[in-house]
């Protein structure tokens, strides 16, 4: 796991999931058992299952991970929840990272789980703040359990209590049945004041029954005599609606909108008490905006007071926009000034029935579960050791290739150690090196296949699923670049109807295409993972993968035996050579209009020029040298500046398909008196340069930018 881990002690985050009367103490606490909400959806892996609200995303779906996820896509923000089985608990946390000061929990069903807090980046733009539970021992199959509640660029405390509500919902297959007990009381807290002063103006609304302050600046929209009333403020960077009766529960008033999984409080107010239920909006529109004036993310924090007009009218006030409006002082101002003055005939309200778990009711047992899959997760992580070399695939023994397993897939022998794959289902195909990689069972759905070496060393998966959020395919691109776990993304490109992601995974390197061009709405995934040591094998045999995976209309359009790799030129370091040292210390790069520049784009030009059949100029990403080697990295363009017309290239094909950047690397040593190209690649989609550090004994730091 990479990033930095911050183990702190939990205090009450999880006052509201534990029995009553379950302090913070040394020995095990019990987590209390709550029924879904009606309207939350199951969710399940292996023997494990738990509940999250209705309209959370799967967004990770492996055979023994799975996550999902309830907020805003766009901004990668919100609360999640992920369930894992892995037979290596370390591969959930280490021994080292549990903490005495968060005592094991004990989930329904009666199993205990070891605890962790986890605060880490994922990428630069994502953080993850979280709570990760592993059982203490296995179950009968040899998996320990994971399950992780916390937040994407979010604290975990921000959705303590929904995750609360959450884990009570845990269950595990063959444990005796467990039945819900009430939840306990909330405990009433003060509303918090603002940090700095605001000036205000003394409002009354809702024709009297309800004092606040007004933030200077902040519009009234309507009349304050009226059953509603919105309040804007500068900027549209939020709203407020102030609302009684049937504006607050009647249909379509402000509690139709509080999904049931809300965070619910109470707390105190200048006179009285109130509800205050908290959720996430994807997009708050015309409340919410970001720098483009678009609709951007948001939340809501919906005040409901406690005590009600005549006939039990209710009276609330609630705020919509961004998440820095909604913690600041104008906010905090209005909620805070925010005093009922109820007619005669006012009293204590009715419970919020929706927000309250419900009465204990018996569970039934459920049947036996159907025997869990034996096949191993495809999981590299914890193999150390040297990894033996991968050559090309041979040839398949005794002129055999794959054949077709149980199942309706297809696995159909194309020769020199390839087969053709289609997916049953969907009919989505690759032709991959069959004498290499075994393909794994199917997942229960059949939407495509997993595949993996002899080791794990490498492993790549191909599926299908449709496009239920409506994501166009550069949100799709964006979503998969910020949830695809990726340590680093190096390369990125697009056409009509695909994408191509590559960088780095788990200290791998992946290549991810998608495409999604037909009418049937479905997304096809293929992704790939190898070892860097291994790239020089690898890159021929990816690049025929990517350019044979499609949909059902073309795989009978495969060819019969694959293709040979693109020709991407190369040059392979002589072996046995000996390569003079880097000198970092005198490393540069050379300015622009000099004599040494000059030279080195000249010598550069020559292989790539030749590949292109054109002249060409560059225009230079990295440009470093000490004078003894050289290193470009550069996108050839036209000699009158206009980009390469790829489609009048011998790489066509290639590029047109995203198996081809428009990037050139060139390495060059000076020898007798002028400079010389050792090793080149024209359009490579990952860090090519990588493999040119032991052949030379070159350093990372000479190919990166200064």
């Amino acid at each position: 796991m990479t990033g930095t881990k911050v183990l702190t002690a939990l205090g009450c985050a999880l006052a509201l999931a534990l029995a009553p009367g379950g302090a913070l103490r040394a020995q095990v606490e019990t987590v209390a058992v709550i029924e879904s909400p009606a309207d939350w959806t199951r969710a399940e892996v292996g023997p494990i299952s738990l509940s999250v609200p209705s309209g959370w995303r799967l967004v990770e779906d492996r055979k023994r991970t799975k996550i999902w996820f309830g907020g805003d896509m766009a901004t990668i923000t919100g609360p999640a929840v992920g369930l894992m089985m892995d037979r290596d608990p370390q591969d959930i946390f280490k021994p080292e990272e549990i903490s005495t000061e968060l005592p094991p929990l004990r989930l329904p069903g009666g199993a205990v789980f070891d605890r962790v807090r986890v605060s880490r980046a994922l990428t630069d733009d994502v953080r993850i703040d979280s709570l990760v539970l592993r059982s203490q021992e296995p179950d009968a199959d040899g998996y320990y359990l994971g399950v992780m509640v916390g937040g994407y660029n979010r604290d975990y405390e921000a959705d303590m209590a929904l995750y609360g509500r959450i884990l009570g919902t845990f269950r595990l297959q063959g444990a005796a049945p467990v039945a819900a007990a009430p939840e306990a009381a909330l405990e009433v807290v003060p509303m918090p004041s603002p940090a700095n002063p605001v000036e205000t103006t003394p409002l009354a609304a809702l024709d009297g029954w309800l004092q606040l302050d007004l933030p200077e600046g902040w519009i009234v929209l309507g009349s304050t005599e009226d059953a509603a009333l919105g309040l804007q403020a500068p900027g549209d960077a939020g709203v407020a609606t102030l609302a009684r009766g049937a504006a607050v529960d009647g249909p379509g008033g402000l509690l139709d909108a509080a999904p049931a999984a809300s965070a619910h409080r109470r707390v105190g107010l200048a006179r009285g008490e109130a509800d205050l239920l908290e959720w996430q909006e994807g997009l708050v529109a015309l409340r919410s905006r970001d720098e483009t004036g678009a609709p951007g993310a948001g939340a809501h924090r919906l005040l409901v007071l406690r005590d009600c007009g005549p006939g039990g009218e209710r009276v609330a006030l609630d705020l919509a926009g961004s998440p820095d409006f909604l913690t600041g002082d104008a906010a905090a101002t209005l909620m805070a000034s925010l005093a009922p003055t109820l007619p005669d005939g006012s009293g204590p309200c009715a419970e919020l029935a929706r927000f309250v778990a419900p009465a204990p009711e018996p569970v039934a047992p459920k049947p036996d579960p159907e025997p869990a899959s034996q096949v191993a997760a495809l999981d590299t992580a914890g193999q150390g050791g040297a990894t033996a070399a991968i050559v090309p695939p041979p040839p398949p023994p005794d002129g055999q290739g794959s054949t077709a397993l149980s199942d309706g897939d297809r696995f159909t022998p194309q020769g020199g150690g390839y087969s053709l794959y289609v997916n049953d289902r969907y009919g989505t195909h690759i032709s991959y090196p069959s004498d290499y990689f075994t393909a794994q069972e199917p997942p229960g759905n059949g939407d495509g296949r997993s595949f993996l070496s002899d080791g794990g060393a490498a492993q790549f998966y191909v599926f299908s699923q449709f496009n239920a959020l409506g994501l166009p395919l550069d949100d799709q691109l964006e979503q998969d670049w910020q949830l695809g776990g990726y340590d680093k993304v190096t390369y990125q490109r697009k056409g009509a109807g695909w994408y191509v992601l590559s960088g780095y995974k788990a200290g791998d390197i992946f290549y991810r295409k998608v495409i999604y061009n037909g009418p049937d709405g479905l997304l096809r995934v293929f992704e790939i993972t190898y070892p860097k040591a291994q790239k020089d094998a690898f890159d021929p045999v990816v690049a025929h993968m990517a350019d044979s995976f499609g949909p059902a209309a073309d795989a009978a359009a495969q060819p019969a035996s694959p293709p040979p790799p693109p020709p991407v030129s190369s040059t392979a370091p002589q072996a046995g050579t000996s390569w003079p040292k880097l000198d970092l210390s005198r490393l540069h790069t050379p300015a622009r209009k000099t004599a040494e520049r000059s030279a080195l784009m000249d010598a550069a030009r020559g292989p790539i020029a030749d590949a292109l059949g054109q002249q060409v100029i560059f225009v230079v990403d990295v440009l470093n040298t000490d004078g003894t080697w050289a290193f470009l990295q550069a996108r050839p363009l036209q000699p009158d500046g206009t980009p390469i017309d790829w489609g009048r290239t011998r790489f066509a094909h290639e590029y047109a398909g995203g198996m081809m950047s428009d990037i050139a690397m060139v390495l060059m040593l000076r020898q007798g008196g002028g400079w010389k190209v050792v090793d080149h690649v024209l359009g490579p989609t990952d860090v090519h340069w990588y493999g040119w550090l032991e052949p030379y004994g070159l350093p990372e730091s000479f190919f990166l930018t200064r």
